[in-house]
Parts: structure tokens; C-alpha cells; sequence
């Protein structure tokens, strides 16, 4: 089985998300930035909503 699909989940210094898919002989990148929200709908549907994922404690 072949993982066509890569994310990546960074925190710091903000919230991004990077979203690849395998095609072509290399991967497409999408990144999703700390104020944005995005639907993955592969393997199975998910939303995500970076601004909530991070709790602030200053």
C-alpha cells in the first residue's frame, strides 16, 4: 500500500497545516494558516479549525 497523502501539523510558532497529495512523480502541498479552517474528506471527512486547536495561556 502506498501513503499518497501527507499532513503535517506545526504549532509553533502558529498553528499551520500542511496538506500534500502524492500525483505526478512528487507531492502538491496546501498549507492551511492559524486563522483559517479547512475539510479533509480523505481517508475519512474531518474539519479542522486551527485557531481552536491552540489554547493561549499568556
Amino acid at each position: 500500500m502506498v501513503n499518497d497523502k501527507g499532513r503535517r501539523l506545526e504549532l509553533k510558532p502558529a498553528p499551520r497545516l500542511y496538506l500534500g497529495r502524492l500525483g505526478n512523480g512528487g507531492y502538491t502541498d496546501r498549507l492551511v494558516q492559524a486563522d483559517e479552517t479547512t475539510a479533509v474528506t480523505e481517508p475519512f471527512p474531518f474539519d479542522v479549525d486551527l485557531p481552536h486547536l491552540v489554547r493561549r495561556t499568556s
